[in-house]
């Protein structure tokens, strides 16, 4: 089985199509999806859209900001009604986490404690140990951070992807905009042998387990359009 993880797309479509069409490439079977999808872009119900278009080739989970945006919390009204009643019912219908008996992995938003949390590569050890406490599987993939990077941690390997559409490069940007420098992250198992496209702008680091690997640069986005619908 051949999977692309991606996590924290934020409503670019441009950055999720540039990560949709190398995964396409590159021949993966199936989409791990790790959470939001939709608040801060200009174009959320295509992003929708492109997710559930996938079908059977996508095993998704819902975020934080997806949470906030089904709930209507705060000011995030304008990408509900960007979205409609039926993506939302979609989103709504995802679950806070899953199991991946094939990458022998733990799909979750931020930590399986909750899509909040914040495990960062600097977090201590034996706080970072209590957060994957109960934890079965021997891989964690996380997200929420928007930091690309694998960690070894009691036992366990945690995996974090970074950011498809608001990939945090240590330069602050408005919310809803990624930085003139950054590209778009995911991981894929160790399982996949990786091929890097002639031209490509591609570029990942082989390990005994995960790859790592970043795409063509997000497109800076400011809102949903409310088109969409």
């Amino acid at each position: 089985m051949r999977d692309a993880v991606l996590f924290d797309v934020h409503g670019n479509l441009p950055a999720l199509d540039a990560v949709l069409a190398e995964a396409g490439a590159e021949g993966f079977d199936r989409l791990l999806f790790g959470g939001d999808l939709v608040l801060f872009g200009a174009e959320p119900a295509a992003c929708v859209d492109r997710l559930r278009e996938l079908g059977d080739q996508l095993v998704a989970i819902k975020g934080n900001t997806d949470r906030y945006v089904i709930d209507r919390q705060d000011e995030v009204t304008q990408w509900a009604d960007a979205l409609g009643a039926d993506r939302l019912a979609w989103l709504d219908a995802l679950p806070a986490q899953l199991a991946v008996p094939e990458q022998d992995a733990l799909l979750v938003h931020a930590t399986p404690r909750g899509d909040e949390e914040m495990l960062m590569p600097e977090t201590p050890a034996s706080h970072a140990a209590a957060m994957l406490a109960g934890v079965e599987q021997h891989t964690l993939l996380c997200g929420h951070v928007h930091i690309q990077y694998r960690r070894p941690l009691a036992g366990h390997e945690v995996i974090n992807p970074g950011s498809v559409g608001m990939p945090w490069t240590g330069i602050r940007a408005p919310p809803g905009r990624s930085s003139a420098t950054a590209r778009s992250r995911y991981a894929v198992p160790p399982t996949t042998s990786r091929r890097l496209p002639t031209g490509s702008s591609a570029s990942a680091a082989r390990s005994p387990t995960w790859w790592h690997a970043d795409c063509a640069p997000p497109v800076a986005t400011d809102g949903p359009d409310r088109g969409q619908q």
